[in-house]
């Protein structure tokens, strides 16, 4: 049993499709791990989770019931944790092509990740992964790199356009929080 002081690998986006992948991972090479949950219709963040993880959530999975749309509520829930998460997989996000165009979409798809971000590195966040997808690229041809971004590209919906705009604002916020931290 992991003690409550070892850092821990915080997943957003858990119940989805590849959080369901990487949890059972991360729990078998024995990080202790907290997920962050939104309640559903009548069912609270613990019961999705308990629904796709059964046993493996009672003793080794934390679960903090938040909405990523809703910042100042997660960094509540999150700060009152009190012990250190080293790292933060992110999985979260509204998949529906149609997402960008609500302004819902935007605190899902990047306000409320920029929130973690910038709530948990001077807290000890060490690593960001960051599960995207290839529709960042845009509308284009030909051999498309991964550090090529915004090249001026069009979109085929607003889904795309937010994936992009998020990658580029953390690695901006990510640069410029390890400057700070490193003149500090």
């Amino acid at each position: 049993m992991l003690w409550r002081s070892d850092p821990a690998v915080l997943v957003t986006g858990a119940t989805g499709f590849i959080g369901r992948h990487v949890v059972p991972r991360l729990l078998l090479v024995g990080r202790r791990v907290v997920t962050l949950a939104r309640r559903r219709g009548e069912l609270t963040g613990e019961q999705r989770v308990a629904e796709i993880f059964g046993d493996m959530c009672r003793h080794s999975l934390e679960v903090v019931e938040a909405d990523l749309a809703d910042s100042a509520a997660l960094q509540s829930k999150i700060r009152r944790r009190g012990s250190t998460i080293d790292t933060l997989i992110h999985c979260a996000g509204e998949t529906a092509f149609s997402a960008g165009e609500r302004e819902s979409s935007r605190n899902v798809q990047i306000d409320g990740p920029l929130a973690l971000l910038k709530m948990l590195r001077p807290a000890g966040l060490r690593r960001w992964v960051h599960v995207s997808t290839a529709f960042v690229c845009g509308r284009r041809a030909g051999v498309i790199y991964e550090n090529e971004t915004d090249l001026g590209q069009e979109f085929h919906n607003g889904y795309e356009r937010l994936k992009l705009e998020l990658e580029i604002r953390l690695k901006q916020e990510w640069r410029q929080s390890r400057a700070c931290s490193t003149t500090t």
